[in-house]
């Protein structure tokens, strides 16, 4: 659908979040075929942690607990707000910061992106700087990976190819208990 859409660079947020609800929809069209085709499917569902840079902005939708972040002079900013009881928990007051770093509810998922689910896109946009870095990334390379850890791997790699194998490598090493998808866009 990426690869379908319009020039971005033509398009304003507003036009941005319609494509991008608009491909939602057209993703669970086909997922629908494919739970009629083999129903095992139909209980199963997803995060989305998506970017589209236009200019020097650049526009995330978020669904569940994968997050982005902007890597700016050797400083790794979460953009994404986590979707999960412990979070919530957090922003209600009800634990520390601390506790939810170590809470057993960082992943039960509040928000998620699949057939027969209800889901909202949470969508945040952020401004660029030249040397700026947008990371996307799955639970399983943050709750593995220090920040630091992410950043000292990062700036010892020689391209973003390298940086990416690096930080799966490292994850895997720190013993790969969930998936690790991610990817580093640099502006």
């Amino acid at each position: 659908e990426y690869k379908l859409a319009p020039e971005f660079r033509d398009l304003n947020q507003m036009d941005i979040q319609e494509w991008f609800q608009k491909t939602a929809e057209q993703i669970l069209k086909l997922y629908k075929l494919t739970i009629e085709e083999d129903p095992i499917y139909g209980e199963m569902g997803t995060t989305i942690c998506a970017a589209v840079g236009v200019g020097n902005k650049v526009y995330i939708a978020n669904i569940g607990d994968s997050r982005a972040y902007v890597l700016y002079n050797n400083k790794l900013t979460q953009i994404t707000d986590d979707h999960t009881v412990a979070n919530q928990l957090f922003k209600q007051g009800e634990i520390s910061k601390k506790e939810l770093l170590t809470s057993p509810y960082n992943s039960v998922l509040i928000n998620v992106f699949g057939y027969k689910k209800n889901f909202t896109i949470d969508w945040f946009s952020t401004e660029l700087f030249a040397g700026s870095k947008i990371i996307l990334m799955s639970d399983g390379i943050y709750s593995e990976l220090s920040n630091s850890e992410i950043v000292r791997i990062i700036a010892n790699s020689s391209s973003v190819e390298s940086a990416v194998i690096g930080i799966c490598d490292a994850e895997n090493m720190n013993g790969g208990r969930d998936n690790n998808t991610i990817l580093i866009g640099e502006f």
